[in-house]
């Protein structure tokens, strides 16, 4: 802890130097006499830009020597209730197609469903279903489907509805219609997720 805080403020003092040594350069090359109140302002906002690219700067340079942190997996011999749930509106269903395909496929498990939230249009209700169809039939998959009739506060309410009826599942990984989801991800969370350090 006491670690941690000494390098806060050990890197909050090079950045306040580096800004003040920002300041002082810009101001010796643009205040020439003291009565430019519009040059102190324009120096102000040049100062707190500074410290923002300073920051970023310091933070890019110190993350090259740095590992990454990795999270604790454990194996599981039992799977949680787990959804991959797509959020879909008015889409073009060849690339949805494919996109579901994929993420389906890759991440098939023990109690995990896949799930398809409509706020579409009523004229796409037919095209999902079959687009559903297909899925099941060439890839053996077993997708549900709901088409909310009114979609009220569009997404976010349609995942409320969702949550609020299937209390049943530990986890949702919820996806936008434009999202892929690489092949063994929602495994590799799920042990990552159930790992007591986690």
């Amino acid at each position: 802890m006491r670690s941690g805080k000494t390098r806060f403020y050990l890197h909050l003092a090079v950045l306040l130097a580096l800004t003040l040594l920002g300041f002082f350069l810009a101001k010796n090359q643009f205040l020439t006499t003291d009565g430019e109140w519009l040059v102190w302002i324009w120096l102000s906002g040049f100062a707190f830009l500074f410290f923002n690219v300073i920051h970023i700067f310091l933070i890019g340079g110190i993350s090259i020597f740095l590992k990454p942190k990795k999270h604790d997996e454990l194996y599981l011999e039992t799977f949680p209730k787990t959804a991959l749930v797509y959020c879909i509106r008015n889409e073009d269903l060849e690339y949805l197609y494919k996109r579901l395909a994929w993420s389906f496929e890759g991440n098939r498990l023990p109690q995990c469903d896949f799930w398809i939230l409509s706020d579409s249009d009523e004229e796409f209700e037919g095209f999902e279903r079959s687009l559903i169809q297909k899925l099941e039939e060439r890839h053996g998959l077993r997708v549900f489907y709901r088409r909310r009739r009114l979609p009220i506060e569009r997404k976010q309410g349609n995942i409320r509805e969702f949550i609020d009826s299937h209390p049943e599942y530990d986890f949702l990984y919820i996806l936008d219609a434009d999202s892929i989801v690489p092949n063994k991800t929602v495994l590799k969370l799920l042990r990552k997720a159930s790992h007591p350090s986690n």
